[in-house]
């Protein structure tokens, strides 16, 4: 399977930022966060329609998390004061492990080896992504159950990846564009840099899929 993206007239001079979203059926869409307070007593009487963050939770009174009320989007704490706070998100916070436990998405990347040399690899999540120290052949490949999805770059020069948290990035893998992957909860985000004039208006990728994805 190979996807085009076309750079013709996107450069106005200068450095220019591109930026798309790697989608995949098996992820759900990230949208903007948002917090939620729910105070009560100790009889479960809850006050609503209250935003409040973490940060001011743990400030207000000492907070402590009750892990088995997680889910995928929402924590809950138990504070000093005898109220309950729920922190709710539309992007995941938690995933589930194969024993069904809920534990705290990790996004960054830390390095080891993941064979078909692989140095790269989201710490925690329900997927996994793995990426190469240089730009050549796949340069990505996800993960999650029994399925998976490897990308390539056609004509990719080999260069060193720089890893910063939970994004990697790739100088000059294709003359004059830096290439950039972002992990989330739920989303990869790829940034293409122009840092110049391209010699090729177009980036093509070669993706190849297991058979679930077919």
């Amino acid at each position: 399977m190979r996807s085009k993206l076309f750079l013709k007239s996107l450069w106005r001079g200068g450095s220019t930022l591109l930026c798309y979203f790697l989608m995949f059926s098996m992820m759900e869409q990230l949208s903007p966060s948002f917090f939620i307070n729910s105070g009560g007593n100790k009889n479960n009487r809850f006050k609503e329609n209250t935003k409040i963050s973490l940060s001011a939770i743990t400030k207000k009174a000492v907070a402590k998390e009750v892990t088995d009320k997680r889910t995928a989007n929402s924590k809950t704490y138990e504070s000093s004061d005898g109220l309950g706070y729920a922190i709710v998100t539309a992007n995941s916070q938690n995933y589930q492990d194969e024993n069904g436990q809920w534990n705290t998405i990790d996004n960054n990347l830390v390095e080891g080896s993941f064979g078909d040399d692989f140095a790269y690899q989201n710490k925690a999540n329900r997927y996994d992504v793995q990426f190469k120290k240089d730009g050549e052949s796949s340069i990505l490949r996800l993960r999650q159950n029994n399925n998976q999805l490897d990308v390539s770059i056609i004509g990719s020069e080999k260069t060193k990846a720089e890893v910063t948290s939970n994004t990697i990035r790739y100088s000059n893998i294709l003359k004059n564009i830096d290439i950039a992957y972002l992990v989330s909860e739920d989303i990869i985000k790829e940034n293409i840099y122009v840092n110049d004039i391209p010699e090729t208006n177009t980036i093509t990728y070669l993706m190849k899929v297991s058979d679930g994805l077919k």
